[in-house]
């Protein structure tokens, strides 16, 4: 996982950190606003998950349950692996 290339939160290996590049295609089309997936959008940018912010994959449960991720400095929390990869990363150096 080296490089600075953009691949979804789901593909982050546990420990690397990377920078959110953007959540879906959702910044890019306004008709997204009032869908499903803006509302999705949305609600992880309220949880902190916000462009250019620094992300980092803690642990992955198993069975394909959650992601237990920090996005900031400090902030933790549980997102759905469906929701993961819909957030685009790019890996820091």
């Amino acid at each position: 996982m080296t490089g600075n290339k953009v691949i979804s939160l789901i593909e982050l290996q546990v420990g690397i950190l990377a920078r959110v590049e953007k959540i879906a295609d959702v910044g890019e089309n306004i008709a997204l606003e009032n869908t499903a997936l803006g509302r999705l959008s949305q609600r992880l940018q309220a949880m902190g998950i916000l462009q250019d912010r620094p992300i980092e994959v803690l642990r992955r449960s198993g069975f394909g349950g959650p992601l237990h991720i920090r996005t900031g400095q400090t902030t933790e929390l549980a997102i759905r692996q469906q929701e993961a990869a819909l957030i685009m990363v790019r890996v820091m150096n």
